[in-house]
């Protein structure tokens, strides 16, 4: 319990989880060996994070996407914005359908992943001036030509 505590007043909790789960390994690795009878690690176990995951992420900062929005084109802005400034999930903005974007009111509909559910989301000035950017004619079907999750992260 010692090393745990040690441990805990100078990493991550997530850290202290993977060095006391690698301790209890090796001396598991040992007591098959026959080596050892003992189980320090036994009865051990590391506080919980009480950080909710979604603070531990950093977000892109103002300045970040600022220069993301300047130097990123059509639909790698698309995603940028629908991101950065709707709050979309990978999934949603794959959905996306122009059918669902109305730029005179500034809003899009999107189907929320987790339970199906239908959301109205606020566009910024930014993304509506980027969707508007985009000609007449292209305004139909799927807004980003990506259609899984590994194409949009490329």
């Amino acid at each position: 319990m010692l090393y745990v505590q040690e441990l805990e007043g100078r990493l991550k909790p997530a850290s202290v989880g993977v060095k006391l789960a690698a301790a209890k390994a090796f001396y598991a690795a040992l007591r098959w060996s026959g080596a050892t009878d003992t189980a320090p690690f036994a009865d051990v176990r590391a506080a919980v994070d009480k950080t909710p995951a979604w603070e531990k992420r950093d977000a892109y900062t103002r300045t970040e996407v600022h220069w993301l929005e300047r130097t990123s084109e059509s639909y790698a802005l698309y995603i940028v914005l629908l991101g950065a400034h709707a709050g979309l999930r990978v999934s949603e903005m794959t959905a996306l359908k122009w059918e669902d974007i109305n730029l005179g009111s500034a809003t899009l509909r999107v189907v929320a992943g987790k339970g199906g559910k239908t959301a109205r989301v606020n566009l910024s000035a930014t993304l509506v001036e980027a969707l508007e950017q985009t000609p007449m004619y292209k305004r139909s079907g799927y807004l980003l030509p990506a259609r899984s999750r590994v194409a949009v992260y490329k």
